[in-house]
């Protein structure tokens, strides 16, 4: 018995968790996407390219910016809401904190935009590019 348990506690520290952001099992990191997105501060719906990376996705605007947002999960159950929290002009650091550059900001906000609920971004993947992934 103590063999076994040392070969299910050795499998169990070898084996690494799959840190990719997946719809219906299939991994989409790396994959760009096109996608509508909605910026709860502005009210504004743009046409975007959306790349996922483990937990986060950038949104590549058609002007040629770029914004990129920590995801609220990594498993997608519903493409056509999938919520992201981040401001343009701002990197995600991690969990807690982004870094950027905003103009007009007279009250020298820093820290996370996560925690302002302005900050909250709804993408829409086409389900046309879901079904070019089978």
């Amino acid at each position: 018995m103590k063999v076994l348990w040392s070969i299910l506690f050795t499998l169990s520290m070898s084996i690494t968790p799959v840190l990719a952001v997946e719809y219906q099992g299939k991994n989409l990191d790396g994959r760009r996407l096109t996608a509508k997105a909605y910026y709860q501060r502005t009210g504004g719906v743009y046409d975007v390219q959306v790349q996922f990376e483990r937990d986060r996705a950038t949104l590549y605007f058609s002007d040629g910016s770029q914004v990129t947002l920590k995801l609220g999960g990594q498993r997608i159950t519903d493409p056509s809401n999938i919520v992201g929290f981040g401001r343009l002009g701002y990197v995600p650091l991690n969990n807690q904190f982004s870094i950027g550059l905003e103009s007009g900001n007279p009250a020298g906000e820093i820290g996370s935009p996560s925690s302002r609920a302005g900050d909250v971004w709804r993408i829409q993947l086409d389900l046309t590019a879901l079904q070019e992934l089978e």
